[in-house]
């Protein structure tokens, strides 16, 4: 099903929520479009289909606008919404993954290049990852 592949991770929906909401402030109004998201996740071996791990992740984003008066027009950016969810999923499910197998984020790297994205140093051992 997965030729060459060694581990599939596979997930599924679980949860998954819009919301607006909307704030009075002191002469303005601020409207917020969130999104929660939670997956169920499972790690299968291919060559033996034993579940490795198994976790659930959440992912959250939303998008805020200030207005200056109740009737201005609101138009969120879905797109900003859904990106940010997607990646606060990605980064909850690597860290239950990696807490799963005991293995640390490392720091050095990142704090050089100043991304978020933590760094895996790969197995000894052939795995190809699709």
């Amino acid at each position: 099903m997965y030729p060459g592949a060694d581990f599939v991770l596979f997930g599924t929906v679980s949860n998954i929520q819009f919301r607006q909401e909307a704030m009075r402030l002191s002469g303005s109004m601020t409207a917020t479009l969130s999104l929660d998201l939670v997956a169920d996740f499972s790690l299968i071996n291919t060559k033996t289909y034993e579940v490795k791990a198994a976790f659930s992740a959440t992912g959250s984003g939303q998008d805020t606008k200030i207005l200056s008066s109740q009737s201005d027009h609101v138009v969120h950016n879905r797109g900003k919404v859904i990106s940010e969810t997607s990646k606060t999923l990605a980064d909850a499910a690597y860290s239950e993954l990696m807490a799963q197998f005991n293995v640390g984020r490392p720091q050095s790297r990142n704090a050089i290049s100043g991304t978020d994205n933590p760094v895996v140093q790969p197995a000894p051992a052939p795995v190809t990852v699709y």
